[in-house]
């Protein structure tokens, strides 16, 4: 047996190096580095899975994201991967399966009746026309495809011509120059609002991003009852207004860009206390609760005196990382 197989890593971390400017692999490593957790840095988009010697103690977190080699690479074996790791994986499968899959969302969304636009699976012109008889809807309305990131595969379609067939066709929620990008890590909820790109009804990856100095407690309790209620343990929301006024729900995705990195607070929910973020970025959250979820990673095999003591600090039962030593990198 190898001297690598006879000392496994604790905490798998997945190199997520395709996205240059925003890996989360980064910071999960600095963070297990500082705390004194044994860790292995892994690139499942070139390595078998099955290769990784993985015990009944360790443990695998990554950002798995949209880049269409990802995706091709991934999404097939992603249930496999986490029944290899025995369900010890951030995301577990089932926050994983509703990742870049607009259809599946919009199921979620309606058979659960959170508030959402009305919106429908069409393959055909019949399918179109089906949907805006039983809706009494009319034409502008959202046509996108079941997948694609930052708007790119969006639409304002004004006829039946211009739906994206097969897509996904929503009903268009009017005099909203921007949404709400609320961003959920176990109970805690942070956000911000992302304003419309110019002369466009379109706010994702407008990069038109503001940081208010609070955010609506109804929406901030929504986004957290959808996740709580589906066991996801991150979900960006995207909110906006429809004709009632109402918040509702366009999509969601389990990870998101550097944006969450700038919010200078979070609320803890139940409570809906404000609570300080200043210098936290949301991957450390992410990891705080990953290895309250599975102690054993943290505790297994630590012969190293933390080089920052106070980098893990036990608080009110969950983990809670102090890192204002370190500012967001944009």
């Amino acid at each position: 047996m190898s001297a690598y197989q006879e000392t496994p890593a604790l905490l798998y971390i997945h190199k997520d190096k395709i996205y240059r400017l925003d890996r989360w692999c980064r910071r999960f490593a600095e963070q297990a580095a500082q705390a004194g957790i044994p860790f292995r840095t892994v690139d499942l988009l070139r390595r078998d899975y099955r290769d990784l010697p993985m015990t009944a103690s360790d443990g695998l977190i990554g950002r798995f994201g949209h880049h269409p080699r990802d995706l091709r690479r991934m999404r097939p074996v992603y249930a496999a991967l986490d029944d290899y790791c025995g369900g010890r994986i951030y995301p577990r499968f089932h926050t994983y399966s509703f990742y870049d899959d607009k259809r599946r969302q919009m199921e979620l969304l309606q058979s659960k009746q959170y508030p959402a636009p009305r919106t429908a699976f069409v393959a055909s012109r019949d399918d179109v026309d089906r949907f805006l008889d039983e809706t009494g809807l009319r034409f502008p309305l959202v046509a996108k495809k079941t997948f694609g990131a930052s708007a790119s595969r969006v639409r304002l379609a004004r006829s039946r011509e211009e739906v994206l067939l097969p897509g996904i066709l929503q009903e268009f929620c009017p005099n909203n120059d921007g949404d709400l990008r609320m961003v959920v890590i176990g109970n805690r909820v942070m956000g911000f609002r992302r304003n419309n790109r110019p002369g466009d009804f379109r706010a994702s990856g407008s990069g038109l991003k503001e940081y208010l100095d609070d955010l609506d407690l109804e929406c901030v309790r929504l986004a957290h009852r959808i996740s709580v209620e589906n066991g996801f343990e991150s979900m960006a929301y995207d909110f906006v207004r429809d004709g009632e006024g109402r918040w509702v729900v366009l999509e969601f995705s389990y990870c998101f860009g550097p944006g969450p990195r700038k919010c200078r607070y979070y609320y803890e929910l139940p409570s809906g206390e404000k609570k300080d973020k200043t210098g936290v970025y949301p991957e450390d959250f992410i990891l705080a609760d990953f290895l309250e979820r599975y102690p054993q990673i943290k505790s297994r095999g630590i012969n190293e005196t933390p080089r920052n003591t106070t980098i893990l600090t036990l608080c009110k039962n969950e983990y809670l990382f102090l890192t204002k030593q370190t500012r967001p990198r944009g």
